[in-house]
């Protein structure tokens, strides 16, 4: 039998990884970070470098175990720096 990482099972393919995962109420919270490359800048296609900012998106979910899921996932805004 194959162990897996929470975040594996969750998300499979993508580059996250999970802080937390809490029971409150009727509702699982899962705490997430992006962890992949920078994007490219969409008018010069270069790869971002510079981090600009941080923030919190909010997702619901499936329901899991009879549990609605909410996924909190921390991801990264970029600067470009060309011109």
């Amino acid at each position: 039998m194959k162990t897996e990482m929470l975040g594996d099972v969750l998300f499979p393919g993508l580059d996250i990884t999970v802080w937390q995962v809490v029971v409150f109420d009727d509702n699982l919270i899962v705490d997430a970070e992006v962890c992949g490359p920078p994007g490219r800048c969409p008018q010069c296609e270069r790869p971002a470098t510079r981090v600009r900012s941080r923030y919190w998106r909010r997702m619901a979910g499936l329901p899991v175990g009879r549990r609605a899921m909410i996924l909190r996932l921390r991801v990264l805004r970029f600067f470009c720096d060309q011109r």
